[in-house]
């Protein structure tokens, strides 16, 4: 297992290609500290999670 600072996942989130598919684990497990880290850091991404709870995906205009 890889330990990533705040920053670290933002530089590693912005290297990968346009749109892509964000797989988080779900339920009580959902990474809160992370989502706006991958919101900030990619312009486009599509997060699938199990059961996710409300309040934890981010919310953009016009989506």
């Amino acid at each position: 297992m890889q330990i990533l600072t705040p920053e670290a996942l933002g530089s590693a989130l912005s290297a990968l290609p346009d749109n892509p598919r964000i797989v988080i684990s779900g339920n009580a497990a959902i990474p809160h500290d992370a989502i706006p880290i991958i919101d900030r850091s990619l312009e486009r991404y599509i997060i699938h999670a199990l059961n996710a709870t409300p309040g934890a995906a981010p919310v953009r205009d016009g989506g």
